[in-house]
C-alpha cells in the first residue's frame, strides 16, 4: 500500500488549509527493526502521562506537505532535547531549543519537489536524524524554499541513537489493546513523543476539537490521506481513554492545535508508529552507577540456578602489561538434557542494545537475539528500566540432540553492532569461548576489572565512564 495526502471530495475544501504530506509504504515500513513485543516496562503503566510541557508552541504547516518535518523535528526532537535539558514548562527556553522542520524535510524530499507539496516518508527522515542529526530552528527557520547547507555541521551534534517500529499494520492477530499498550509503553519508557503515520478520516479534519473520535461509518478504506503527527500523552480517564495528539495545523484546529483521540480510533487509523531512542547522556562521574542489570533463566517448572567461576586465560593489558584479568563465566548448577525448554529474561537499567549468540563445543554459532525472519526484523534496542523476555512469550529456547557444553554469549552494548559479523568472528576465532568473544569485539569490550559481576546470580554493574562500550555476560549449560 502506498498512500499520502491525496484528498477525498468530502474533505477537499477544508483541506486547502489542512495539508498533510506523509508517504507510506507497508513494505518499506516492515523492513525496519521492530521493537520486541516482549520488552516490558518495570512496574505498571501510570493511568495518565503527558509531555505537553516539553513541547514548543503549536505551529501550522500551511499549504506545504511537510507534516513529517513538523512532527519529527519540531515536536518530537524538541521535546527530547527539552526533557534532556530539564526545560519543562519554560516556553521561551524551549523555543530557543526547537528544531527545524524545513531542514529535515529538505534532506529527504525529491529533487523535483520545488514546492514542498509531494510529501516524504517518515522512515527516511528518521534515518537522517540517526545518521546526520537535526538542525536547530534558529539556524534553519521554517521556509520551504530555503537551502540550509550551512546548518549541516551543527546538526550532527543532535543525532538520535536509533528508532524502532511498534507494530505491524498487517498483523490481523494483534488486538487494539496490544497496539494501545505499545504506544503507551513507548511514551513512558522513552519520556518522549511517539511518531505516528495516520490515515486521516474526514471527521479528524472537520470535527476534531478537545476530543476526537471517528464518525459512524468511517473506515481506513475512505480517508483523506496519510499524515504524520506526534503522540505526546495519554489518559485512561479522558473520554473513555484517549491519546493526546500534537498536530501541525495551527491553533485554530482542534483545541489550540491539540486533540484527545480516542484509543481505539487512533490505533484503527494509524498504520505506522515509531519509538525514538536518544543519544547517550554526557559522561558520568566515576562512582555513579551507569549500567546495572541481570539475566534470569527459567524452565517450565521453576528457575535454573547458577554459580559463577573465574574463567582464566584472558589477558587485558591497558595499564600493566603483565597483569591478567579474570572474567566470570556463569555455569548452570546442574546439567540439562536434550529437549529442555527454557526462557531468558534480561533486566537493564540503561538504554542498551542487547545481542545474544549461542555456541557449543562443535563450534556451531547461532544468532539468538535479535530474531530476524521474513516476517519481522526485531530491534536490538532495549529501553532503560525495562525487561525483555526471550525468545518470546509463546516460544522457548530448546536444547538440541548434540550433547556437551552449550554457551550463551550476551553482549549489552551502548552502540549498535552487526550480529552476523559478530557470529562469524566468534566462529572463526581460536581458543576458549571467552577468548572467542574478546576476539570478536576487542577494545569495544569494557575491561572485566571495570565490571562488578555478582557471584550469586547473573548480574552486573558498571560505574563511571570506563573505556569500551560492551558488557559481556557468558553463561554455560552442561548438556547431557
Amino acid at each position: 500500500m502506498l498512500a499520502w495526502a491525496a484528498l477525498s471530495p468530502a474533505s477537499e475544501s477544508l483541506a486547502q488549509t489542512r495539508r498533510m504530506g506523509l508517504k507510506m509504504d507497508d513494505a518499506k515500513y516492515l523492513r525496519l527493526p521492530r521493537k520486541s513485543s516482549n520488552v516490558k516496562l518495570k512496574g505498571a503503566l501510570p493511568v495518565s502521562y503527558n509531555l505537553r510541557e516539553l513541547l514548543p508552541e503549536i505551529a501550522d504547516q500551511g499549504l506545504d506537505g511537510t507534516c513529517v518535518g513538523w512532527s519529527a523535528a519540531y515536536y518530537m526532537r524538541t521535546a527530547m532535547e527539552a526533557g534532556k535539558l530539564g526545560l519543562g514548562g519554560q516556553p521561551a527556553k524551549i523555543a530557543a531549543t526547537a528544531f527545524s522542520p524545513s531542514w529535515l524535510y529538505g534532506q529527504v524530499k525529491s529533487g523535483l519537489d520545488n514546492s514542498c507539496a509531494e510529501g516524504v516518508f517518515l522512515e527516511d527522515a528518521l534515518e537522517v536524524m540517526k545518521t546526520k542529526g537535526t538542525a536547530l530552528l534558529s539556524c534553519a527557520p521554517a521556509n520551504c524554499d530555503a537551502k540550509y547547507d550551512q546548518c549541516d555541521d551543527a546538526a550532527a551534534n543532535y543525532k538520535i541513537a536509533d528508532y524502532a517500529t511498534l507494530f505491524n499494520p498487517k498483523d490481523k492477530d494483534a488486538t487494539p489493546g496490544q497496539r494501545i499498550n505499545a504506544i503507551k509503553s513507548a511514551l513512558v519508557e522513552g519520556k518522549n513523543a511517539v511518531l505516528i503515520g495516520m490515515m486521516v478520516p474526514p471527521s479528524f479534519i472537520e470535527e476534531a476539537a478537545q476530543f476526537w473520535q471517528a464518525a459512524p461509518g468511517e473506515s481506513v478504506d475512505n480517508t483523506a490521506g496519510g499524515h504524520a503527527m506526534a503522540v505526546v500523552g495519554y489518559d485512561d480517564n479522558m473520554n473513555g481513554g484517549s491519546f493526546l495528539i500534537a498536530n501541525s495545523w495551527g491553533k485554530a484546529w482542534g483545541s489550540n492545535g491539540f486533540t484527545w483521540a480516542k484509543y481505539d480510533d487512533l490505533v484503527r487509523f494509524t498504520r505506522n508508529a515509531y519509538q525514538i531512542f536518544p543519544e547517550p547522556a554526557a559522561k558520568p562521574q566515576p562512582q555513579v552507577v551507569t549500567l546495572k542489570g541481570n539475566v534470569d533463566f527459567s524452565i517450565s517448572n521453576g528457575g535454573m540456578p547458577v554459580h559463577s567461576t573465574l574463567y582464566k586465560g584472558i589477558q587485558v593489558t591497558p595499564d600493566q602489561p603483565d597483569s591478567k584479568i579474570e572474567m566470570i563465566t556463569y555455569n548452570m548448577s546442574q546439567p540439562y538434557s536434550s529437549g529442555t525448554r527454557f526462557k531468558m529474561v534480561i533486566n537493564n537499567s540503561k538504554q542498551s542494545y542487547v545481542y545474544i549468540l549461542g555456541s557449543d563445543q562443535q563450534n556451531r554459532v547461532s544468532t539468538l537475539f535479535p530474531y530476524n525472519s521474513e516476517e519481522v526484523i526485531t530491534s536490538a534496542m532495549v529501553p532503560a528500566n525495562s525487561t525483555v523476555l526471550m525468545p518470546s512469550a509463546n516460544a522457548s529456547f530448546t536444547l538440541d540432540e548434540v550433547k556437551g557444553e552449550d554457551y550463551f554469549v550476551v553482549f549489552i552494548s551502548q552502540n549498535e553492532l552487526n550480529l552476523d559479523e559478530l557470529a562469524n568472528k566468534v566462529k572463526n576465532a581460536e581458543g576458549t569461548i571467552v577468548q572467542k568473544a574478546y576476539a570478536a569485539l576487542g577494545e569495544e569490550f569494557i575491561s572485566p576489572k571495570e565490571i562488578a559481576y555478582d557471584s550469586g546470580k547473573i548480574a552486573y554493574e558498571v560505574k563511571g565512564d570506563p573505556k569500551g562500550s560492551v558488557v559481556p555476560v557468558l553463561v554455560k549449560i552442561v548438556h547431557q
